[in-house]
């Protein structure tokens, strides 16, 4: 392997320079083989059988997607776990468009695509949404959404309410139930008034004291 410019040289982990190009351009023939095992993807450098890092072939395939794609699926592929500590894997392909597949823990609940480098919860292929499980997330994210916009759902049916003024005597257009906007407390028409006993507009009830 001839010379290569200090400016174009690539230090894999042996910290061999190397041409980065024509480094690039072994990862691509070795991928486009099939043959992206440690045992392959080694040092060119003559009697250096160093493996190439993945960190270090993700950095030579940056501007090369189709083939960083490959070389990920065909890792995929390969990859065995082994030994009494070994967990059960399941495959998982990224959302991102045209990305790729990966092999992941069956419980992992968070994951980091090598490709697109963009974190999801590989069981829903949805965004992270710890503590949440997949099914409490959507609902948590619902309830998110309304603390942001100061809303709340209603305490029998779940339907989403933004209060935008009046008292805090609420029913709900859904299911009809009548509720207090200060503790979520079931309140009838006939209990409103000792329910909200610092007075309908007040940010206090029976069951939250008045400060101040």
């Amino acid at each position: 392997m001839g010379q290569a410019s200090i400016y174009h040289a690539f230090r894999p982990a042996c910290n061999h320079p190397t041409c980065r190009a024509c480094l690039t351009e072994y990862v691509k023939t070795k991928t486009n083989d099939g043959e992206v095992n440690d045992k392959d993807l080694i040092c060119p450098h003559h009697d250096c059988k160093a493996k190439l890092r993945t960190d270090d072939i993700l950095d030579l395939l940056q501007h090369e997607p189709e083939t960083l794609t490959k070389f990920l699926d065909f890792k995929a592929q390969h990859f065995k776990p082994e030994g009494r500590d070994a967990f059960e894997c399941i495959m998982f392909q990224c959302p991102t468009p045209n990305c790729a597949w990966s092999m992941v823990p069956s419980d992992a609940m968070k994951v980091q695509c090598l490709g697109c480098k963009k974190y999801w919860c590989p069981q829903c292929s949805g965004e992270p949404h710890l503590p949440y499980t997949c099914q409490e997330a959507p609902d948590e994210r619902v309830k998110q959404c309304l603390r942001d916009i100061g809303g709340h759902q209603c305490p029998a049916c779940g339907m989403g309410i933004e209060k935008k003024g009046g008292c805090q005597f609420m029913r709900c257009k859904l299911c009809n139930h009548t509720y207090c906007n200060v503790c979520g407390a079931s309140v009838t028409p006939a209990e409103e008034h000792a329910h909200l006993k610092f007075g309908l507009f007040a940010n206090a009830c029976v069951n939250v004291p008045k400060t101040g």
